[in-house]
């Protein structure tokens, strides 16, 4: 298990800190589990300006470990 590594809040992206590890992907969730945004790569950040404020779970695949995150987006 990843420790919490996104803000509480973001705006419009989010950039995870402090792995030391490639991220293999990202998948966000709506609260109620749709799968509402995937990423395949790794990138420095993620854009998520077209999703609306709200709950969000994070899904981080990286290492072959799996780590899920909340996120609430204002």
């Amino acid at each position: 298990m990843f420790q919490n590594n996104f803000s509480t809040y973001t705006v419009s992206e989010i950039r995870p800190k402090g792995l030391k590890s490639k991220i293999d992907g990202i998948e966000i969730y709506s609260i109620d589990g749709r799968l509402v945004q995937k990423f395949n790569t790794s990138l420095e950040k993620y854009a998520i300006s077209n999703q609306p404020a709200g709950a969000y779970l994070i899904k981080i695949n990286s290492n072959n470990k799996i780590s899920v995150n909340q996120l609430i987006k204002k």
